[in-house]
């Protein structure tokens, strides 16, 4: 079979707003649950993040991943800031230690894991927690 070029595909039809939200939310759900089974096989995700609030929670971050995608056309990945495979730390497979990267950035970090290293998220969640502590 012979691939197409980019040149020669056709462009992907417009979608409505319904059409978009129900897509993310399958392809969301889908690789939530791919993920997760990955995070089950190596013993990475404890037994209070396998069901209820704390799943769907991941299943949320993956959907909005997925809706990022649609939107913007460029590719977006979920990713682990504490690495679930590195020789010096191991991290879990749950929401707080999940962040939406797109794939350039992800790739960059790969599976690396430095103490201080600060991601966009975590820059994001600073500057809301200084926000909030500055009003009060």
């Amino acid at each position: 079979m012979k691939l197409k070029s980019v040149k020669n595909r056709k462009p992907r039809p417009k979608l409505s707003i319904k059409a978009l939200r129900d897509l993310a939310n399958r392809n969301g759900k889908y690789t939530a649950k791919l993920a997760f089974e990955r995070a089950m096989k190596y013993n990475q995700c404890p037994p209070w993040a396998r069901k209820g609030k704390v799943y769907r929670a991941i299943e949320k971050i993956y959907i909005e991943a997925q809706i990022l995608k649609l939107t913007t056309g460029k590719k977006y990945e979920v990713d682990h800031i504490v690495p679930l495979f590195h020789f010096k730390v191991r991290g879990l497979h749950v929401p707080g230690n999940l962040q939406i990267l797109s794939r350039r950035h992800n790739k960059i970090k790969s599976n690396h894991f430095r103490v201080g290293f600060i991601t966009p998220s975590r820059v994001k969640r600073c500057k809301t927690a200084e926000k909030k502590t500055s009003k009060s």
